[in-house]
C-alpha cells in the first residue's frame, strides 16, 4: 500500500513492503502482550496458560463441540438450545478445531489462539482506518500498536471469548462504510450481530447515518437514494435472520436467551445510569483512567471532529459506536460504580481499539496544526513525535499500573475456574452416574467435561426453566443432583442433602467461594408443622399457638395484617433433618393479634419465618412500644427466634400485640406460625 504525498487520504494500490513491514510488528506486539498473560503465574499455577477466566468460555466450547459431533446448536446432544450470544464466535471455534484438532489442539488452544490471530485482524485494522482518515502511515501504526499493547484488550483477547471477533467485525463495519463499499459493510454489520447483539447499536448507528444523509439530499432536493441503504442493510438483514428464526424456534422470540433471562430477572432493564459504565468500566481504561482522561477526552472530541470532517457522515458509525455501546449496556445489564472484573468488562472490551482509533486521529490532527508552516523537514517530524509522546505519558502511566495488575488478574481468574469449576466437572464425571440428570449454575466446563444431561438453573441453556423458581423447576423435572453455589434457600429445601463441595480460599471470579453438589430427596419425611423446632421455650409453658394463613386460628386471634405481599406455602428445613410444610404470609405494613396471656407476667413469643428475607419490627403490647425485634440469620430456611415481652407490659389476661415493619431492614416481614408460653 502507497501513499501518495499530495493527497490527504491514502490511495490503496496494493501492498508494499512497509505494509508487510507494519504487519510483522504487530503480529510480535501481540504475540508478546499474550504472552505476558499467558505465561504469568501470579496464582503459583500455570492456569493462566491452561484455562480460561471465565465459565462462559466452556460454553462455547459446549455449542461449537456439539455442532462438530451432532450438527447442532446444542447444550445437551438431541436439545436444541438458544443459550449463545455468539453463533459467530462458535461457528469460528467449530471450523478451527476441525482443522486443527488432528494435530492435537483441544478447543481451549484453538480459542485462544484464535483471539490473538483475531486480535492481530483488529489491530491491521486499526492501522488501515486511521492510514485511510489521515494518510500518515505512521499515524496508523501509532493506532495498530497501541490496540496491541492494551492491557485490558489484552487480557480479552487470550480469554477465550468472543472479544477480539467483535472488535474485528466493528472495525471492518467501520472501514467499509467510509470507504463507501456498502455491501462489504452490510456483510461485516451482518457478522458483527451474529459476534456480539450489542452489534445492533452500531446497526443503529448505520441506519442513523444512512437516513441523515437521505435527509440531507431531500432538504437540498436532490434525487434520494435508496441504493445505498438496501446495500448496507440487505446483507446485514440475511445474515442475522436465519439465526433470529433458529431462536424463534426454540424459545419464541428472535433473541437468545440472554434476553429472556434478563427480561424475567429485572424487567430486562439495567442500571439506566450512564455513570456506572463510568465509574466501574471507562474510568479504569489506561485512556481514561485517573489523569489520563484530561488529556485523552479531549482527543476523542478532536479525533471524532476530523472523522467527520474527512469523511462526512460515512464517520458516523466510528464516532457514535462507543457511546452507544456505554449507553446499551447501561440501559440492559445490572452493573454497579465499583470496578468490573472480566465477567462485565468483556461486554465492552471489543469498543477499545474504536477508542484507540479516535484518540490517535485526535493526536495526528493536534500534531498538524502544531507543525504547519515548518515544511517536511527532520524538525517537523521530531516535533510531531513530541506531541504524540506528550500525549501518551499520562495513558502510558496508567497502562503501566494495568500492565502490573491484570496479568496476575488473569491467572487468578483462570485459577479459580480450573479449581473450582473444571475440579467439580472431573467429580462429578468420576462419582455419579452417567445418566443421571443434574441441574447446575454455572453451566459451561462442568457440561463439558462430564457426560451428564444436565438442566442450567438460570435458563441461560435451558429456556424451560426461565421465569420459574429453581426449586420448582427441579421438583418438576425431578432431577437427581444439583450442582450450584450454595445458599440458605438451597440448603434449607427438605428435598436437598450437601453430599459434596469444592471451594477457593481466593475467589476473583466466582459467584462464591465454594460450589456444592447436593443430592435430591423427593420423599422427605416432614415433621409436625404445629411443634416448635427451636428449643427457645425450654422451661416455659405453652399458652397459646396461632397458625398463620390458617381461617379458624387467624379468626381466634384477631389477627389482622396491612401491606400484604403474599401467601404462600414453603416446604423447609428447620433443622438438620427436621423438614417442615407450612402455611405464611409477607407484609411490609403491620401485623397485629390479640393472645392469651397472664397478668404480671413474662410473655415470651416465638415465631416461624423465611429466614432468607428477615428484617425487623417495632413491637408493641397493648400500644405501648416494647422494643425492636431483628430476626436472626439461620441454618436453614425456616427459622425460629423468640422476643421477650416483659411482664410490666401485660395488664390483663390477653394482649393485643403488633410487629410493625421498618422500612429498610429487608424486602418485607414474613410470618408462619406464632407460639405464645408464660412462666
Amino acid at each position: 500500500m502507497r501513499v501518495g504525498s499530495k493527497t490527504k487520504s491514502a490511495a490503496r494500490t496494493g501492498w508494499s513492503a512497509g505494509d508487510w513491514l507494519v504487519l510483522l510488528l504487530l503480529v510480535l506486539l501481540h504475540a508478546g502482550t499474550a504472552g505476558l498473560f499467558l505465561a504469568n503465574t501470579g496464582s503459583d499455577t500455570d492456569a493462566a496458560w491452561t484455562g480460561v477466566p471465565l465459565d462462559d468460555a466452556w460454553i462455547h466450547f459446549v455449542y461449537a463441540r456439539n455442532l462438530v459431533d451432532h450438527g447442532g446448536l446444542l447444550f445437551n446432544p438431541g436439545e436444541p438450545e438458544a443459550g449463545f450470544t455468539s453463533p459467530l464466535w462458535i461457528l469460528l471455534l467449530g471450523l478451527c478445531h476441525l482443522l486443527l484438532s488432528p494435530l492435537g489442539l483441544g478447543f481451549l488452544a484453538v480459542a485462544k489462539g484464535l483471539g490473538v490471530l483475531l486480535a492481530v485482524t483488529a489491530s491491521l485494522l486499526a492501522y488501515l482506518v486511521v492510514l485511510r482518515l489521515s494518510g500518515s502511515r505512521a499515524a496508523g501504526l501509532l493506532a495498530g500498536a497501541l490496540v496491541a499493547v492494551d492491557p485490558t484488550f489484552a487480557f480479552a483477547k487470550v480469554s477465550g471469548m468472543e472479544v477480539s471477533l467483535t472488535a474485528t467485525t466493528m472495525l471492518l463495519v467501520v472501514y467499509f462504510f467510509a470507504q463507501k463499499r456498502y455491501r462489504l459493510a452490510g456483510l461485516a454489520l451482518g457478522a458483527t450481530i451474529l459476534a456480539r447483539p450489542e452489534g445492533l447499536v452500531l446497526f443503529a448507528a448505520v441506519g442513523l447515518a444512512l437516513g441523515l444523509r437521505l435527509l440531507w439530499d431531500a432538504l437540498r432536493e436532490r434525487e434520494m437514494h435508496f441504493k445505498e441503504p438496501v446495500a448496507v442493510i440487505l446483507p446485514a438483514v440475511l445474515m442475522v435472520l436465519p439465526m433470529a428464526l433458529y431462536y424463534h424456534s426454540v424459545n419464541g422470540t428472535p433473541f437468545p436467551n440472554t434476553y429472556l433471562v434478563k427480561r424475567a430477572f429485572h424487567g430486562g432493564g439495567g442500571t439506566h445510569c450512564f455513570g456506572a459504565v463510568w465509574e466501574g468500566y471507562l474510568a479504569h481504561l489506561s485512556w481514561l483512567a485517573e489523569y489520563a482522561w484530561l488529556v485523552c477526552g479531549p482527543l476523542l472530541v478532536l479525533g471524532a471532529i476530523t472523522a467527520m470532517r474527512r469523511r462526512g457522515l460515512g464517520a458516523l458509525p466510528l464516532v457514535l459506536a462507543p457511546m452507544a455501546l456505554c449507553a446499551g449496556l447501561a440501559m440492559t445489564l445490572a452493573v454497579g460504580p465499583e470496578e468490573w472484573n472480566f465477567y462485565a468488562r468483556r461486554y465492552l472490551d471489543g469498543a477499545i481499539p474504536l477508542i484507540v482509533v479516535l484518540v490517535v486521529l485526535g493526536i495526528w490532527r493536534l500534531q498538524r496544526r502544531w507543525t504547519v508552516g515548518i515544511g517536511r523537514t527532520p524538525v517537523r517530524r521530531a516535533l510531531a513525535v513530541a506531541v504524540a509522546a506528550g500525549c501518551l505519558v499520562l495513558p502510558a502511566v496508567e497502562g503501566y499500573g494495568l500492565w502490573r495488575r491484570l496479568p496476575e488478574d488473569f491467572s487468578w481468574n483462570c485459577r479459580n475456574i480450573e479449581e473450582v469449576n473444571v475440579r467439580m466437572a472431573h467429580w462429578v464425571r468420576d462419582n455419579l452416574p452417567p445418566d443421571a440428570l443434574v441441574a447446575v449454575g454455572d453451566a459451561g466446563a462442568i457440561r463439558f467435561l462430564a457426560p451428564n444431561p444436565m438442566l442450567d438453573l438460570v435458563g441461560l441453556n435451558t429456556h424451560e426453566a426461565i421465569g420459574i423458581d429453581d426449586y420448582s423447576f427441579m421438583t418438576a423435572r425431578r432431577v437427581d443432583y444439583a450442582v450450584i453455589f450454595p445458599g440458605p434457600a438451597m440448603d434449607g429445601w427438605p428435598h436437598s442433602r450437601r453430599i459434596h463441595e469444592i471451594g477457593t480460599d481466593h475467589n476473583t471470579i466466582l459467584g462464591a467461594d465454594h460450589m456444592v453438589v447436593y443430592e435430591t430427596i423427593w420423599e422427605p419425611p416432614f415433621a409436625d408443622a404445629t411443634r416448635c423446632q427451636g428449643g427457645q421455650s425450654e422451661g416455659w409453658n405453652r399458652i397459646g399457638r396461632l397458625d398463620v394463613g390458617k381461617t379458624g386460628d387467624e379468626k381466634r386471634y384477631s389477627y389482622e395484617i396491612t401491606s400484604v405481599t403474599g401467601v404462600f406455602q414453603r416446604e423447609f428445613k428447620a433443622g438438620p433433618k427436621t423438614a417442615i410444610r407450612d402455611d405464611g404470609r409477607g407484609y411490609t405494613g403491620t401485623e397485629t393479634m390479640r393472645v392469651p396471656t397472664r397478668r404480671r407476667t413474662d410473655l415470651l413469643v416465638v415465631k416461624r419465618y423465611d429466614a432468607a428475607v428477615r428484617g425487623e419490627v417495632v413491637v408493641l403490647a397493648d400500644g405501648a412500644e416494647v422494643g425492636h425485634w431483628t430476626f436472626a440469620p439461620r441454618p436453614y430456611q425456616f427459622g425460629e427466634d423468640a422476643f421477650l415481652v416483659p411482664a410490666s407490659f401485660i395488664e390483663s389476661d390477653t394482649t393485643r400485640l403488633a410487629f410493625e415493619f421498618v422500612p429498610g431492614s429487608d424486602l418485607g416481614i414474613n410470618s408462619f406460625h406464632y407460639w405464645f408460653y408464660t412462666r
